[in-house]
């Protein structure tokens, strides 16, 4: 079966109306410091790979950056011990993606439990909540993590306002 991509906000929501969802455009974008899911966006703007940039584009658009996986591969699938996360925690919290973005996605589905664990403990230590998603590249995998929020939201504008608020929980 074909692929449809909505062009606009208003088929987007006319999609979204049709099968009882609420859906969103987000962006992943390959940046020179990290994988950074943009919200709030209306599509690429050229330079965005750029991590500043890319702040700067959120931020002219009332946008929101969560920094995602930001930890994936750490640990190449093997246990790290609470010591050794707490070693790495302040030095982690150090990077310098992680001081451009709003929040700081602590539950993948394709990140292990550990490098999932080092994410919150980062996000703890920059005063962030944390978002959880599932990262998902199969059917099997949908759903695994998700960002649950305090209020139901309807559109793009207010799940970005209550990201900003806070309202809302990795599960």
């Amino acid at each position: 079966h074909r692929t449809h991509r909505p062009e606009s906000e208003a088929e987007l929501r006319e999609m979204a109306h049709s099968y009882g969802l609420m859906l969103t455009r987000g962006l992943e974008v390959e940046t020179d410091l990290g994988h950074v899911v943009a919200l709030g966006l209306n599509g690429y703007v050229g330079g965005m790979h750029s991590a500043e940039k890319l702040r700067k584009v959120a931020d002219d658009a009332g946008g929101l950056l969560i920094a995602v996986h930001p930890f994936r591969r750490l640990f190449f699938h093997r246990e790290a011990t609470e010591a050794e996360l707490g070693a790495l925690v302040e030095a982690k919290a150090q990077l310098p993606l992680l001081q451009l973005v709003d929040e700081i996605e602590v539950a993948n589905g394709a990140c292990s439990d550990t490098e999932n664990l080092l994410a919150l403990k980062v996000a703890r230590r920059l005063g962030k909540r944390g978002t959880g998603g599932s990262d998902a590249h199969s059917a099997h995998g949908i759903g695994c993590f998700v960002t649950v929020f305090d209020r139901r939201i309807g559109s793009t504008a207010e799940m970005v306002a209550e990201l900003k608020a806070g309202r809302f929980h990795a599960g």
